[in-house]
């Protein structure tokens, strides 16, 4: 399914600014179709139900976005697609040269991660299929009290906060 790219071709190819917005643009309608597709079939979930967890969208809508060639996506569709599928969305701006290595790379795991809830079951599996006891106890103190400084989420609440709000506390 996934053909392989090699990068230094690819750097070659894209010489051009043309050459590359276009293939920039291709690239992103096929890449988001082909997640999609890949992340709902991995779940075993139909178009339908991909729609009805991202908030009632129609059946015809995923179908679209499915189709590479579809090129009207919205951030705010992204946003409610990730949500459905409790993945993560990242969009930003990046060199080339990452681009052009993830596409390169790009294998089934890549195409569809994993939600939220199945990764953290995946490293609490992990986690337990290789823990140590004797390991564990390492960071304790002779009383079995853990020495490892913990963050404190209240103290990273009031970090968030505007400076204004500081200020007037």
């Amino acid at each position: 399914m996934y053909e392989s790219v090699d990068q230094k071709e690819l750097s070659e190819y894209l010489s051009s600014q043309d050459i590359r917005h276009l293939y920039l643009d291709s690239s992103i309608r096929q890449l988001i179709a082909m997640q999609l597709r890949s992340m709902r079939e991995a779940r075993g979930w139909s178009q339908l139900e991909v729609g009805e967890k991202a908030g009632g969208m129609k059946q015809s809508a995923i179908a679209r976005l499915e189709d590479p060639r579809y090129s009207s996506i919205t951030l705010s569709t992204l946003k409610r697609l990730a949500k459905a599928f409790d993945v993560a969305l990242i969009v930003r701006f990046a060199p080339f040269s990452e681009f052009i290595s993830w596409t390169a790379q790009l294998n089934e795991s890549r195409l569809s991660p994993p939600s939220f809830s199945k990764e953290q079951y995946d490293v609490e599996a992990s986690a337990l299929a290789t823990s140590n006891p004797m390991e564990d106890t390492k960071d304790m103190d002779v009383y079995g009290v853990s020495r490892v400084t913990v963050l404190d989420l209240s103290t990273v609440a009031s970090a968030a906060k505007p400076a204004k709000e500081l200020v007037h506390a």
